[in-house]
């Protein structure tokens, strides 16, 4: 990205959504760069199974959702995230 590039929801190209969840992603220069808000508070304990421990999906992960209008701003090495993404996919389709 040049200098006085805008980075934000709006610009972000891939958009992921479920029920309760909304995601914005964009990739740059190796990171992704996720724009997320929670309309529904929750767990995710369920999704995080397959990972070695809680910090394989980032430190201080703990499978919990935020409270209803959460927001959160994550930026991840693409090639980490696209694995986490992958268990979280084959998580999600067990569940139905």
């Amino acid at each position: 990205m040049g200098a006085g590039a805008s980075l934000s929801k709006g610009n972000a190209p891939r958009k992921e959504s479920m029920p309760g969840f909304e995601g914005r992603y964009l990739e740059v220069d190796g990171y992704t760069i996720g724009f997320e808000s929670f309309a529904e508070a929750g767990t995710s304990r369920l999704r995080t199974r397959g990972f070695p421990t809680t910090d394989a999906i980032g430190p201080g992960h703990t499978g919990e959702v935020g409270l209803p209008g959460t927001e959160v701003l994550e930026v991840s090495p693409t090639d980490e995230y696209d694995e986490t993404m992958a268990v979280l996919s084959k998580n999600l389709a067990a569940m139905g």
